[in-house]
């Protein structure tokens, strides 16, 4: 009884929240991004991953939009023209974040739900290197400052080694949807992208090109995964994808 009308007051100030976010917007502003706006004026992080779920379909769903869309328009939005395989530049942090973490994972969620499937990400690594750094360097450089990161980009040009490149997918299965926060599952399967991130880019240059690449790779992969699953929520690193430089030539 009482989570049923928890339930019903939250649905019932969903459109109260809409109305608030849209005024609060510029009249500028793209109705996907109105609705991205309207979703983070919740108090997101601390609902269940159920609660959030549900209300952003349901605000999408009164807009006549879905989430995927919601989030596909918008990093269309604030992807620079001509980079549609750069990172989008968005204008404020808190969007970003919102946009990279939260909607995302919530996306692929509720895509993965209406099509019977397991939510999954797909991301990739480049292994980047320069004469007399390593991959950890470079990448620390090139996620840095955006400026610096062009200059040493620019500065290096000739000599800048980008493979192999490792495709892989972090795929989650949440058991019950009430016992895990929306801050709780962002930051779980950002840790999996952190732990895969961090062991790919330890590699010395000749042990990421060695043929056993990709078997040193799944093996840490069962370890991540049992490492950062639990009764709530199960996490699962695979290897999808794995191209070196030798690929170019054939």
């Amino acid at each position: 009884m009482d989570k049923k009308i928890g339930q019903l007051s939250v649905f019932a100030m969903l459109s109260l929240v809409l109305l608030m976010a849209l005024c609060g917007c510029t009249s500028n502003e793209s109705a996907p991004l109105k609705l991205a706006r309207a979703m983070m004026s919740l108090d997101y992080e601390t609902m269940s991953i159920g609660d959030f779920d549900t209300a952003i379909e349901k605000l999408c769903d009164d807009a006549g939009a879905t989430v995927p869309g919601v989030y596909a328009d918008v990093t269309a939005e604030f992807t620079l023209p001509g980079d549609d395989h750069g990172p989008p530049r968005y204008n404020d942090a808190k969007l970003e974040d919102f946009m990279t973490d939260t909607l995302l994972y919530s996306s692929i969620e509720i895509h993965a739900a209406h099509a019977d499937q397991t939510a999954a990400h797909l991301n990739t690594i480049m292994y980047i290197t320069v004469p007399g750094m390593t991959a950890k360097e470079t990448a620390a450089i090139l996620e840095g400052d955006a400026e610096e990161a062009v200059r040493f980009t620019e500065d290096n040009a000739a000599v800048l080694n980008i493979y192999p490149l490792l495709i892989y997918n972090i795929e989650w299965d949440i058991h019950n949807l009430d016992a895990i926060t929306v801050a709780e599952r962002d930051s779980r399967v950002n840790a999996a992208h952190a732990a895969v991130k961090e062991y790919f880019l330890s590699f010395t240059p000749d042990e990421a090109t060695a043929e056993t690449l990709e078997e040193k790779l799944g093996a840490e992969f069962e370890r991540l995964s049992a490492a950062h699953s639990d009764d709530v929520m199960t996490i699962r690193c695979a290897v999808d994808a794995i191209a070196r430089e030798s690929d170019l030539e054939q």
